[in-house]
């Protein structure tokens, strides 16, 4: 079986002739044929972790029983493909970038411009401390930052605030379990791209705080 491609839209993770530059969402029905064994390969086998390191490298061909992948293109750096996965992913907002060797998370916010590496794994094979650095700071770019963001909030719906509190003194958000009397109940949070800044709706509050990143 010679290898095929099945994409339904997608400008990344693709060869340039199958992409569409109009897309920003790769959506992926995918297998692979394994030559040397002639086996199915399907991702429901894979942990995540797995399947963001063989979706990076793979030339992908459809099978009806295969799950769909959702990409979600942040930016890129010396070819590591930096990006927000759609699917089986949860809090805090996080993007991924590795090899086949390695996948690294970056932990972004959604109320202040920070950026910090989260995880490698394996963590023996990851990036020399020299190409963590470098990435950290290319997502924390002001419109990488802000893509990452708007990709998060529409495939998440969440900011990740969710049972937090906002100390006004401070000006930061702090857990209830670490008590302040000027803290206040996050009560709903959501992140307004047009104008990149984060809502929030503060128990007690008429108006909405509105945290401009």
């Amino acid at each position: 079986m010679g290898r095929r491609y099945f994409c339904v839209a997608a400008d990344v993770y693709l060869p340039p002739v199958l992409a569409s530059s109009a897309c920003e969402l790769a959506v992926i029905a995918v297998a692979s044929v394994i030559p040397s064994r002639n086996t199915l390969l399907n991702l429901r086998t894979l942990d995540e972790r797995a399947r963001v390191a063989f979706a990076r490298v793979q030339d992908w061909v459809y099978h009806p029983d295969n799950l769909t992948v959702r990409f979600m293109r942040i930016c890129s750096h010396k070819g590591l493909v930096i990006s927000v996965l759609t699917r089986n992913e949860h809090c805090p907002p996080h993007v991924h970038v590795g090899t086949t060797q390695w996948d690294a998370r970056y932990r972004f916010s959604f109320w202040h411009n920070g950026v910090e590496l989260w995880d490698v794994v394996p963590g023996r094979r990851g990036p020399s401390m020299a190409l963590a650095e470098e990435l950290r700071q290319v997502i924390q770019q002001p419109a990488h930052l802000w893509r990452a963001r708007e990709r998060w909030w529409l495939s998440k719906h969440t900011v990740c605030l969710d049972n937090q509190q906002w100390d006004g003194e401070a000006e930061e958000v702090v857990s209830p379990q670490r008590y302040r009397p000027s803290a206040i109940d996050i009560v709903s949070a959501r992140f307004d791209p047009w104008q990149d800044r984060t809502i929030l709706q503060l128990a007690g509050q008429s108006s909405p705080l509105e945290i401009e990143l």
